[in-house]
């Protein structure tokens, strides 16, 4: 076996042992914790990208840090484009905490992680506690989002496995007859 090959698949290893750990039906402390650092991840991902992108379009400095809150104001145009992107990230992480969880009965929880983490790295970079009522304001409308839309998602994605595929499979059996509709006006 070459270096290249073994090299490959050491990369691919651990994307593999996260993928089968997501899969399994049990909930398992690990499972658990990887799935809490990939939203945590994929939170603080989708804002830097969408942030750099924004700033970078309208000429900003893109080097603030996201864990600043005084960086969430109304006075000025780049902070009304921050408190944008927060609230755009936060649908985006309702939609991959309904992908990476799929549990509609753990959308709160995860939602509700997301924040206290964001909360406690926040008092850590700041070294004080966040006292600007529109950060809490927005922390709170945030929340809320992913909560919300969070539990819709799984929610939705849960019922489709259970009720819909099941329609779709019973229209394609041979032995059924295919539904047909029927004018009933001109029916006597």
């Amino acid at each position: 076996m070459s270096p290249i090959t073994q090299l490959r698949r050491l990369v691919r290893l651990p994307f593999i042992y996260t993928v089968r750990l997501l899969r399994q039906q049990e909930q398992t402390s690990l499972k658990i914790l990887t799935q809490i650092i990939l939203v945590q991840f994929a939170f603080y991902f989708n804002f830097l990208v969408l942030w750099k992108c924004v700033s970078f379009l309208l000429g900003f400095s893109p080097y603030d840090s996201i864990f600043d809150y005084t960086n969430f104001t109304l006075l000025d145009l780049k902070g009304l484009i921050n408190i944008v992107c927060w609230l755009i990230n936060s649908v985006l992480t309702s939609f991959i905490i309904s992908i990476i969880v799929g549990r509609s009965k753990l959308a709160w929880d995860f939602a509700l992680t997301v924040h206290i983490i964001n909360i406690i790295l926040s008092v850590i970079y700041n070294k004080s506690f966040p006292t600007h009522i529109l950060w809490w304001l927005i922390q709170f409308i945030s929340s809320l989002l992913i909560i919300f839309l969070g539990t819709y998602m799984s929610r939705f994605r849960e019922l489709k496995d259970t009720f819909f595929d099941e329609l779709l499979e019973s229209s394609d059996s041979p032995d059924k007859k295919p539904i047909e509709m029927r004018d009933l006006e001109n029916q006597n």
